[in-house]
């Protein structure tokens, strides 16, 4: 899935609050604190419900422009890919990209049918994410 809005929002914001939630999801899932500067390579896994854990990895960082990830569990890896560019002081260009490797070939066929069913709901609910980041900074 790729995706690119340009948001009412400068670069820095947006970036400040993919870093909140990711700073916020690893202290959940560790209970470490730490900081940007020791995002880049840290790894750790994250429980998505009783039965289903993954590793997840960020594989990429670069302040205010870029923050990249991966997840693999025992069926899938994803890769995922925020870039941001400032495009003036008020607003940003952001660029989505998500890919998947199923691993074995029914489970490649299982996501080959399941991304189809689901790409318009995810793309619909993660625009409706970014606007309410975008509301966010319209009240602060």
């Amino acid at each position: 899935m790729e995706m690119e809005m340009k948001l009412k929002m400068p670069a820095t914001y947006l970036f400040d609050q993919i870093m909140e939630s990711v700073l916020y999801d690893i202290h959940t899932q560790t209970g470490r604190k730490l900081k940007r500067n020791q995002l880049e390579g840290f790894e750790f896994t994250k429980n998505f419900s009783k039965t289903q854990t993954a590793a997840l990895k960020v594989t990429k960082i670069v302040e205010n422009e870029s923050y990249h990830f991966q997840t693999e569990n025992n069926r899938n890896k994803f890769e995922v890919g925020y870039e941001i560019i400032a495009v003036d002081a008020d607003h940003c260009l952001l660029s989505y990209k998500e890919s998947m490797t199923s691993k074995g070939k029914m489970q490649q066929m299982n996501d080959v049918f399941m991304s189809m069913m689901m790409s318009f709901f995810k793309k619909r609910n993660f625009k409706k994410m970014m606007k309410q980041i975008e509301g966010k900074y319209a009240t602060s």
